[in-house]
């Protein structure tokens, strides 16, 4: 069995791995490996083998749960007799998490717009602050993306806030 191809990509806030073989003998099956540090490997899937084949045979497996900024991916062949080769080690850097800084928010009509770059995966929480700190409304959003528009039950000047409890902090000074 020959690895001919191998290869590790971002779509959809997702991780696409494909690789490609030639010449496979007596193949068994395939493991995707993920490791956070390049050292200490889990399985995250098992992929079936066609087998024996003098084809090209092209396989692929997404990852849809990778939160780490950085993951090392590789594949393991394992034939029917046991024997096992990987693949070369690929790394990829993930921009999941949107910058603060890439989210919008302004108000109109009592209304509060809010400009989403690309979906975040989980909930946000959303809060209407008073300039003295008081939080004088809250409202969650679960996988935003695109324009989201939230009725405001205040009036006023707020701060609105929006944080996911982990990467994402985000404030600004609107009228309402």
């Amino acid at each position: 069995m020959k690895f001919i191809g191998f290869a590790v990509v971002n779509k959809n806030n997702d991780v696409l791995i494909q690789w490609s073989t030639s010449q496979e003998i007596n193949a068994s099956m395939y493991e995707v490996e993920r490791s956070l540090d390049g050292k200490n490997w889990n399985t995250i899937a098992y992929v079936a083998a066609v087998g024996t084949s003098a084809n090209v045979n092209s396989y692929s497996f997404t990852d849809k749960t990778l939160s780490a900024a950085i993951a090392y991916y590789r594949i393991k062949e394992i034939d029917l007799d046991g024997q096992t080769a990987f693949t070369a080690i690929k790394l990829i850097k993930t921009d999941f998490s949107t910058a603060s800084s890439d989210i919008a928010i302004a108000s109109v009509q009592n209304k509060v717009l809010l400009q989403f770059p690309q979906q975040i995966k989980g909930n946000l929480m959303v809060r209407f602050v008073t300039l003295n700190g008081q939080v004088a409304d809250q409202q969650f959003i679960t996988n935003p993306v695109g324009q989201v528009v939230l009725n405001s039950k205040v009036a006023g000047n707020y701060i609105i806030s929006i944080s996911n409890g982990q990467n994402i902090n985000v404030a600004k000074q609107v009228i309402l």
